[in-house]
């Protein structure tokens, strides 16, 4: 299960792996994501094939997964945490989306501060949804941990309590050092039953 080729170049290399072992069978997935989605796709995957259930179930199932799920990311404009002017510019940054495995910029919008932004898209998204929120990090020693768990507690959206994972390397190569994400994925198991 390969993460978006925008922080992974394993295709290539996977591919001829797989054509040099064709005794092997071998079934390449483009997850089109990366981070937590990823991993849940993996952990789905080898659920249902070690319940006996066929390759067409796991890739159904990393298919629901890909279709519902949100990445949001915050690179921040002033990534020295360590100045006494952090707390005043600390909101400023570049906002970004995977859509369709690419990472694409999200415009400003002046009615709010970056990181509040990535907030309100956030809210609006899930408002609706059962799902399962996350946050993901570069850097855990970041200052923006601790307001990104003030900002998302304020939800009150029936979440079981929202968990932290790290980020790949290669995320905060593409994306800068202090990437920050949070996303959500929905409840695949009762889309899996209503299929």
């Amino acid at each position: 299960i390969l993460a978006s080729n925008e922080f992974s170049s394993l295709y290539i290399p996977v591919t001829i792996a797989k054509q040099e072992n064709i005794d092997i069978p071998i079934y390449i997935y483009e997850s089109n994501t990366c981070g937590y989605p990823l991993a849940y796709m993996a952990l789905v995957a080898n659920g249902l094939l070690s319940k006996n259930k066929s390759m067409d179930d796991a890739i159904n199932a990393m298919d629901l997964i890909k279709k519902n799920h949100r990445l949001l990311f915050f690179i921040p404009d002033y990534p020295n945490e360590y100045n006494n002017k952090f707390y005043k510019k600390y909101r400023n940054g570049t906002l970004y989306s995977i859509e369709n495995g690419k990472v694409v910029s999200i415009e400003r919008n002046k009615k709010f501060k970056d990181i509040d932004y990535l907030y309100h898209l956030f809210k609006l998204e899930v408002e609706e949804l059962e799902a399962n929120a996350f946050f993901q990090f570069t850097n855990k020693n970041t200052k923006y941990l601790p307001l990104l768990h003030e900002m998302l507690d304020d939800l009150d959206l029936g979440f079981k309590k929202v968990k932290s994972y790290p980020l790949a390397p290669a995320v905060g190569y593409k994306l800068g050092l202090n990437t920050l994400c949070i996303g959500y994925v929905l409840n695949i198991d009762e889309l899996l039953e209503e299929e």
